[in-house]
């Protein structure tokens, strides 16, 4: 039995129906190449994929018909943080 949690997320995204893919260790980008064609729902693949491997998850939004907005914080004192942006922009309109 598999008791990886990040493994556990993906294997719940995946039930979702929403195709997820393997991010390198640490940071945002894919892991592998052509990644949005290569995300999977299926169970095998990504117990392969992910069982003790130290990926993160990511979604391919487009084939899981979703959107996202993406809040990050500021890196350093160049202006507002994301969730502070999207709070001016809906004060704005």
């Amino acid at each position: 039995m598999n008791t990886n949690p990040v493994h556990d997320w993906a294997q719940h995204l995946a039930s979702r129906g929403w195709p997820v893919f393997p991010l390198a260790p640490g940071t945002k980008q894919p892991a592998i190449k052509a990644w949005e064609h290569r995300a999977t729902t299926d169970p095998d693949r990504i117990r392969r994929c992910w069982y003790g491997a130290g990926f993160g998850i990511g979604i391919a939004c487009g084939p899981a018909r979703l959107v996202v907005l993406d809040l990050d914080p500021a890196t350093a004192d160049t202006g507002p943080d994301g969730a502070g942006a999207l709070a001016a922009l809906v004060l704005q309109r």
